[in-house]
C-alpha cells in the first residue's frame, strides 16, 4: 500500500494541513468557530477537540520526519514545486535537486526571490517538506 492509500498517514495529514490553513478558526455561526461547533457535535469539551487536533498534528510531524529520513536514504531526486501567476496566467514550476537538503535550500531561495509564501518539496508524489505561509 502506498502512502496515499494509507489512512494512518493521510488522516493526520488532512487534520494537520487543515489546521495549518486556518480551517479551525473559521466561524460557522457568527461568533462561534469550527472547534466550538465540533466540540458540541462530538459531545466533548473544546479543549478535548483541541487536544485531538494537536495529537493529529504531532502524528503528522512524526510521519513527515520518518518519511524525510526514508526518502533521504532512497534513490531518486527531490522536486521543488511552486506556482507563480503573471497577468492572470498560472505557471507551475518543478526544479529537481539530488538531496532533501539541497531541495530545502532551493525552496527557501525560490520563496525569497519570488516573494511567494508556499513552496513544496516532493518525492514519490508525497510532500516531504514545505515552506510555511
Amino acid at each position: 500500500m502506498g502512502a496515499w492509500q494509507n489512512n494512518s498517514v493521510q488522516y493526520p495529514r488532512l487534520i494537520a494541513e487543515a489546521h495549518a490553513a486556518g480551517a479551525f478558526t473559521l466561524q460557522v455561526t457568527p461568533g462561534v468557530d469550527v472547534i466550538t461547533e465540533m466540540a458540541a457535535s462530538m459531545d466533548l469539551e473544546r479543549s478535548d477537540v483541541e487536544a485531538l487536533i494537536d495529537r493529529a498534528c504531532d502524528d503528522w510531524d512524526a510521519i513527515k520526519a520518518e518519511l524525510e529520513t526514508k526518502f533521504e536514504s532512497g534513490s531518486g531526486a527531490f522536486t521543488v514545486y511552486f506556482s507563480t501567476s503573471h497577468e492572470g496566467k498560472t505557471t507551475h514550476h518543478h526544479i529537481k535537486r539530488p538531496t532533501l537538503k539541497a531541495a530545502k535550500i532551493e525552496a527557501l531561495e525560490q520563496a525569497r526571490i519570488r516573494d511567494i509564501p508556499f513552496v513544496s518539496v516532493m518525492k514519490g508524489g508525497l510532500e516531504v517538506w514545505c515552506t510555511k505561509p
